[in-house]
């Protein structure tokens, strides 16, 4: 089996992943949920397909927070989500606390580039004056202790990564040329195999079977 043989399988798989790692426009983005309360941390929960982000796609959703097992009245909690299969995570960011009696909003910014999901940033504002009217009962339930599931409003936005690590191309490109040059070396070597055993075995026989006698002058006597 040749060397080219042998890489196809390789490189088929790569593209496979790299096709199965691709976003399209609009395609949901896997998320998931971590709280942190009382010095403690749950596990990480998936998000359902409508409170995740699409890909490319501003969007506004309710992201439901039901009560966590021992959480009291007067203790922080702490959100953080991922994006891509925990490919990128947000800090903790806090929704409740003692001083905290209005309703936030996490701004989450995605950026993007291509079909590749890049980076993510989250913080956590007050809630807009347009969403304090269409949101009233959600800011009411939040302000009531014994209420839950809490909702939580998010917000996904969306920006382009067009900036180019002139660096890092480089790079990829100087690997990629030596691969290339080591495997190109390799298939010259095994095609050319017998060539060249052949053209050692006459050069040793024609200098076994001639004798050489070299004068001072530099001319050599052939006998």
């Amino acid at each position: 089996m040749g060397v080219r043989t042998r890489l196809l399988p390789l490189l088929y798989i790569a593209s496979i992943i790299g096709l199965a790692n691709a976003y399209t426009f609009g395609d949901l983005v896997p998320t998931q949920r971590r709280g942190q309360y009382h010095k403690l941390r749950t596990h990480w929960h998936d998000a359902l397909g409508r409170h995740c982000p699409r890909f490319g796609v501003d969007r506004l959703v309710v992201l439901p927070i039901p009560k966590p097992t021992g959480y009291q009245d007067d203790d922080t909690y702490k959100l953080s989500l991922s994006f891509g299969r925990e490919k990128y995570l947000t800090p903790w960011v806090t929704l409740l606390s003692p001083k905290a009696k209005s309703l936030p909003i996490i701004e989450v910014e995605l950026s993007w580039s291509g079909t590749d999901l890049k980076g993510v940033r989250a913080r956590v504002d007050e809630l807009p004056e347009e969403f304090e009217e269409t949101h009233a009962q959600l800011k009411e339930e939040y302000s009531k202790p014994d209420h839950w599931p809490k909702h939580v409003m998010v917000r996904y936005t969306w920006r382009e990564k067009s900036d180019v690590d002139v660096n890092t191309g480089l790079l990829v490109l100087f690997t990629t040329g030596i691969v290339l040059s080591f495997v190109a070396a390799i298939q010259i070597m095994t095609s050319n195999e017998d060539k060249f055993r052949k053209f050692v075995r006459e050069a040793v026989s024609q200098y076994s079977s001639v004798g050489l006698d070299v004068r001072p002058s530099g001319e050599a006597k052939v006998e």
